[in-house]
């Protein structure tokens, strides 16, 4: 069965309006992030539609505002429709990739993701829940916490393309990891598709993060591009599309609890 780890319905009913119309009531398993408060209406308004999903809530380190806070304490409530079918804390972690003010790596920008991100562990830990993880030009910060990530039930690094030493490392540091591999091994990532290829299968998930990080040629990521990533994950690792599906399944509905 395709699954898709990592996704945003939210958004991507903004980039491609006809998907509703396309998936329900027959969708996959898909797990959507959301991180606001107009993305907790576009859900709810989704369910009511007849989609049916999963749903991680985080306060992103790209969109940290007080308005994240109030959404992510309504996300976790339970009170409203999509909050019910939530499943893990995030996307939250780091990203200095530089693109704005906000993103520049200095001690101002650092300290304000660093209090989301271990107030979002704090959470999770204490609804027992796994995280997933977004991490850009941040994963020395990262290992700095692999004592409370330990403690989690489970911790995914959604659109992994870091080196495989590096994932091996955060397991032997008593971190339930897993590694979620999207459009970038269809798009030729060099890191991203050895660690395809070389992590333990057991660790291992799929996704789209639809509508972003679209495969070569398309303007945007389409839930139905898992295709394509199921597709070059098997040739990384040498067996049949079918065969990387089911592993993704697997690890899917184990890191979720679904």
């Amino acid at each position: 069965m395709r699954t898709d780890a990592h996704a945003h319905l939210d958004a991507l009913l903004k980039a491609d309006p006809g998907f509703p119309r396309r998936f329900a009531p027959a969708m996959w398993p898909v797990v959507t992030s959301v991180h606001d408060q107009a993305g907790l209406d576009t859900l709810d308004a989704l369910l009511a539609a007849g989609l049916d999903f999963t749903v991680s809530a985080g306060i992103h380190p790209q969109y940290l505002a007080p308005e994240a806070e109030t959404a992510f304490a309504q996300a976790i409530s339970g009170a409203r429709p999509c909050s019910k079918k939530l499943a893990a804390i995030g996307e939250c972690g780091f990203d200095f990739y530089g693109d704005c003010p906000e993103r520049v790596r200095n001690p101002v920008n650092e300290a304000r993701q660093r209090a989301a991100f271990e107030f979002q562990l704090d959470t999770a830990e204490r609804l027992g829940l796994p995280v997933v993880i977004h991490t850009r030009k941040a994963i020395d910060l990262v290992f700095g916490y692999t004592k409370p990530l330990a403690r989690l039930r489970g911790v995914l690094f959604h659109s992994w393309n870091g080196p495989s030493n590096e994932a091996l490392s955060l397991l032997k540091r008593g971190v339930n990891a897993f590694f979620s591999f999207g459009a970038s091994i269809v798009n030729g990532n060099k890191r991203a598709r050895a660690s395809c290829e070389a992590l333990p299968s057991d660790r291992l998930l799929l996704e789209t993060d639809a509508p972003w990080q679209p495969p070569s040629g398309s303007a945007i990521c389409r839930l139905e591009h898992i295709d394509l990533v199921a597709d070059a994950c098997a040739r990384l690792r040498g067996i049949p599309t079918a065969a990387a599906s089911s592993v993704a399944e697997t690890n899917f509905r184990k890191f979720y609890g679904l």
